[in-house]
């Protein structure tokens, strides 16, 4: 028997710290049950700020498989970027060639979470957040958050996302594609093509 050698896409993921993380392995996960042939590996900055977010894109760089063509990946909360706390905004705009474009999570990493929803709970959310049109700080957030998540805690998941199930994935990939919805992640928009292209029968 002739077996076919399919090669495996390893995308190394700069991210802000322990939740993010916590999610990409929970997504790894999800990817490896179903068979798609694409390995998520997180390198934590312990920040969102953009130096930070560089040091650890460097870090992916230097860990990668040179064999591997893919580039890393740099995700993060745009939060900071909107309010350019500590000139977080000013950084990035100026950052070398070689850094690539942030993958935001429009506001927050809780947001994106929330995004994974029905879209009875994703509307009440926005209706939480005042309109979600602006980001709000953790302090403010948080205590919303518990009307929906009320075992979540920073650095850690909610229990809804243990396991991570393909439509859990597909309500956060199509409420980020809503013009309507003001929370937006470049990471789900920009990964999901890509398990599709392997695995086309994924939501199914």
């Amino acid at each position: 028997m002739t077996y076919r050698y399919v090669p495996q896409v390893v995308v190394w993921i700069a991210c802000e710290g322990s939740t993010d993380k916590a999610y990409l392995a929970a997504l790894n996960r999800l990817l490896s049950e179903k068979g798609v042939h694409i390995s998520l590996k997180a390198e934590s900055a312990g920040s969102g700020l953009f130096k930070f977010l560089e040091a650890a894109y460097r870090k992916c760089m230097r860990k990668r498989d040179k064999s591997c063509k893919a580039l890393p990946w740099i995700w993060a909360d745009s939060d900071l970027y909107e309010r350019n706390e500590k000139k977080c905004r000013d950084q990035y705009e100026r950052r070398s060639p070689d850094i690539p474009e942030i993958l935001f999570s429009r506001h927050n990493l809780e947001d994106v979470l929330v995004m994974h929803e029905d879209d009875e709970t994703v509307q009440r959310w926005i209706a939480l957040c005042k309109g979600g049109r602006t980001p709000l700080h953790s302090h403010e957030y948080m205590p919303l958050l518990a009307d929906i998540y009320p075992d979540y805690a920073k650095r850690g998941m909610p229990k809804r996302f243990i396991p991570l199930t393909p439509q859990l994935l597909h309500n956060a990939y199509r409420h980020s594609l809503d013009d309507s919805i003001p929370f937006k992640c470049d990471l789900i928009e920009r990964l999901v093509p890509i398990i599709l292209q392997d695995s086309p029968d994924f939501f199914n």
